[in-house]
């Protein structure tokens, strides 16, 4: 595992173990919906000049392999692949994906922390106490 086996015991590494496999599946999971949803939030509010076919008609697409050319929107401004938007495309989502790798390996680690201090604090934890609980009779924690 880590360097922590010489401090954990074997039933605490299987908890840090399951805790991981756990922790890195929720991560996982959110960074592909935060990752869409960021494709998504690019095309419609930052980049909007790429084409898309709710927004904009096409005006010139070749027949045979149906490449679009050129497309212009409401307004009757074209756009071309040439144009700032449609090539920083590719950039945008590079770096999209870097924030997100990086939040998601920042979170995993602090997770991954938290839970090993809570395991060795549990461990020490307050010792059984020798007088009787008032409320329940019986020794407390």
């Amino acid at each position: 595992m880590w360097e922590v086996d010489d401090v954990l015991s074997l039933k605490e590494q299987q908890k840090m173990r399951r805790f991981c496999w756990r922790a890195a599946l929720v991560i996982t999971l959110l960074a592909l919906i935060g990752f869409f949803a960021g494709i998504e939030f690019l095309k419609e509010s930052v980049l909007k000049h790429n084409f898309n076919p709710s927004r904009h008609i096409i005006v010139e697409q070749d027949p045979d392999t149906l490449e679009i050319y050129r497309w212009k929107d409401a307004l009757g401004k074209v756009y071309t692949p040439d144009d700032i938007h449609v090539k920083l495309f590719p950039y945008t989502v590079t770096a999209l994906i870097l924030i997100i790798m990086g939040i998601a390996l920042g979170t995993y680690h602090l997770l991954k922390e938290h839970y090993l201090a809570m395991l060795l604090i549990n461990r020490l934890g307050s010792p059984p106490s020798k007088s009787a609980d008032p409320v329940f009779g019986a020794r407390s924690r």
